[in-house]
C-alpha cells in the first residue's frame, strides 16, 4: 500500500515537472523572440547612428534662394529697404521663432522704390517659410500693404532680370 502511494506521488510529481517544464519552455521561447526583436532594433539603431555620424561629418552646403516680390498698397507711401527688412524679420520671428529666423537669415538684397519690387534672399530650406511670411505681412509702418511673391530663383542676376522683365509685362 505504501509502495502504491509512493508511485502515485512520484507520478504526480513527474506530471507536475512536465507541466512546469512546458510552461518554462513557452516563456523561454517568448523571451528569445523578444531578444531577437531587440537585437534587430539595436542593429537598426547602430546603422542609423553610423549614417547620422557620416552625415554630420559631411555637412551639406546651404544654398540660397532669391524671391522676387512686389508691394501693393492703396496709398502711395515712401518705404525704404531697411523698414521692409525689419518688418519681414519681425513677422518671421513672431510666427516661426528666433531660431528659424537665424537659420534662414532672410535679407532684403535689392529693393527698387520706384516700382515697389524687391529681392529677398533666404536659405533654400526655408523658402516655403519665407513665402508664408511674405503672405502674412499686411502692414508696414502703419500703412496697409501686401507683399506678393512673384518668382523664386537660385541666382541674384536672374532675380533682378525677372524683377525688371515683369515690370515691362505689367505696363503693357
Amino acid at each position: 500500500m505504501m509502495l502504491l502511494l509512493i508511485i502515485i506521488v512520484l507520478s504526480m510529481l513527474s506530471t507536475l515537472l512536465v507541466i512546469i517544464t512546458y510552461i518554462f519552455e513557452r516563456k523561454m521561447k517568448k523571451l528569445m523572440l523578444r531578444l531577437n526583436v531587440l537585437q534587430k532594433n539595436i542593429d537598426l539603431l547602430k546603422l542609423v547612428y553610423i549614417k547620422s555620424k557620416e552625415a554630420m561629418s559631411k555637412p551639406s552646403k546651404i544654398r540660397k534662394r532669391y524671391i522676387v516680390f512686389a508691394i501693393l498698397s492703396s496709398s502711395d507711401f515712401n518705404i525704404d529697404k531697411t523698414t521692409i527688412e525689419k518688418s519681414i524679420r519681425l513677422y518671421w520671428e513672431k510666427f516661426f521663432g528666433r531660431i528659424s529666423l537665424v537659420k534662414a537669415d532672410p535679407q532684403l538684397i535689392y529693393f527698387d522704390p520706384s516700382i515697389k519690387r524687391g529681392v529677398l534672399r533666404v536659405a533654400h530650406i526655408y523658402k516655403d517659410e519665407a513665402l508664408a511670411v511674405l503672405g502674412i505681412i499686411k502692414k508696414i509702418n502703419n500703412y496697409n500693404c501686401l507683399l506678393i511673391p512673384l518668382k523664386t530663383t537660385g541666382t541674384l542676376k536672374k532675380a533682378r532680370k525677372i524683377m525688371y522683365s515683369l515690370r515691362k509685362d505689367l505696363q503693357k
